[in-house]
């Protein structure tokens, strides 16, 4: 129901959320721009075994992944960040290679697909 073939982003949803596919746009802009930040940070989290910042970048990408109506992203999101709760964080990389897999999947998808003709004005 809604969702691409990929079933990364449902447009549906982002459609019924947003005024007009100029906001879609705007907001898709703003998403990928922040999304590369975050990765960054919890890279750099990572690197200096700082949970408590992965956890929040982890967390923020969640955020900004349902917004924009991608539910696969979300859930790769929720799982580093309940993963950095828990586990140490010598042993998150799996979760945050799941994490930029699905990142670069949704980034991939608004780059390359005819998405824009098919949000509803």
């Amino acid at each position: 129901m809604g969702y691409t073939e990929s079933s990364l982003v449902s447009l549906d949803s982002l459609s019924e959320f947003c005024a007009s596919p100029e906001v879609v746009e705007e907001l898709v802009d703003v998403f990928v721009e922040d999304g590369k930040y975050c990765l960054d940070k919890i890279e750099e989290g990572l690197a200096g075994k700082d949970c408590g910042q992965v956890c929040l970048y982890a967390h923020r990408i969640k955020g900004s992944a349902r917004y924009i109506a991608a539910d696969k992203l979300a859930q790769a999101a929720l799982n580093l960040e309940n993963a950095s709760k828990q586990t140490p964080c010598t042993d998150l990389s799996g979760f945050f290679n799941e994490l930029k897999k699905a990142f670069s999947n949704v980034v991939d998808y608004f780059d390359n697909s005819d998405w824009k003709s098919q949000i509803k004005n």
